[in-house]
């Protein structure tokens, strides 16, 4: 499932009277499992593409990272922010926060008229935008990792919210929980 194991004498060999937690992170060969995703490069690196425990598992059984989709998504200089979903669902959907200056730029060159930043993120033109930006992003994926449906919010996930780490990663479970009603509507 692509996870990165690590084995060496730099590589403590258990927890300190907890032999169910040591069980859980070591498998019979004595790997641990460290939770990341990983690949190697061309070049032969080591690139990390994600989290284990992020993983989603469609209703299909296909094991997604959603975090590379999302880092794929976050490249298009109108997203600012994306959180893919679908976790027994039959497919992906996804949650865009848009890059408010490119989606202003877009505005005035395409000459829509909007009178507050919720009405310009509504528009159908720039659903149309996002709509191109979210099929690049598929064209490079599997059939079964592509976003069918997405939906835009107006309000970029942060700490405070919760939805947030301190370090900055998604907590997917509370963007699931404040956009419930969002995110059953794409299906």
């Amino acid at each position: 499932d692509n996870e990165i194991l690590v084995k060496g004498e730099m590589v403590f060999d258990r927890y300190l009277n907890l032999p169910e937690a040591t069980a859980e992170v070591f498998d019979e060969a004595g790997w641990f499992r460290t939770g990341d995703l990983g690949e190697y490069s061309k070049e032969g690196f080591l690139r990390i593409t994600g989290r284990k425990k992020e993983i989603i598992i469609t209703a299909a059984g296909k094991n997604i990272a959603p975090v590379p989709i999302e880092e794929a998504l976050s490249q298009s200089k109108y997203v600012d922010m994306a959180m893919v979903y679908g976790d027994e669902k039959k497919y992906l959907t996804a949650l865009l926060v848009l890059n408010r200056d490119a989606i202003i730029n877009y505005a005035g060159k395409e000459h829509i008229a909007w009178k507050n930043f919720e009405d310009l993120a509504f528009h159908q033109t720039v659903y149309k935008l996002l709509l191109a930006e979210v099929k690049k992003v598929n064209s490079a994926l599997a059939k079964y990792e592509t976003i069918k449906k997405f939906a835009i919010i107006e309000n970029a996930f942060s700490i405070e919210s919760g939805e947030l780490t301190p370090t900055l990663k998604l907590r997917r479970n509370k963007v699931g929980e404040n956009y419930k009603e969002t995110l059953a509507a794409l299906y």
